[in-house]
């Protein structure tokens, strides 16, 4: 999963849904604010920001903490991409 996500090419992300069905929306379904098409978006992304803040204690989550926190990360997909955000 780490794999994919890392990569982009994960059904989580909407860039790849519409790099298979184009005539599905690539934009981030969390902020509607830009194409969801690589983690550094979801990374970045402000709807995303609370549960970074709660799972890694800081906002600032990079690519490579990924890697270094796999439980977390997992975790941070499991909060955010498979059920949606929840506000702060």
């Amino acid at each position: 999963m780490l794999g994919r996500l890392r990569s982009g090419h994960s059904l989580l992300f909407e860039a790849y849904k519409h790099r298979i069905a184009k005539s599905l929306d690539p934009l981030c379904k969390r902020c509607n604010a830009g194409v969801d098409d690589t983690v550094e978006h979801w990374l970045v992304c402000d709807s995303t920001a609370c549960a970074r803040m709660d799972i890694f204690g800081h906002t600032n989550v990079e690519l490579g903490d990924l890697t270094l926190w796999p439980r977390k990360s997992v975790a941070l997909a499991r909060k955010t991409l498979f059920r949606g955000v929840e506000q702060c």
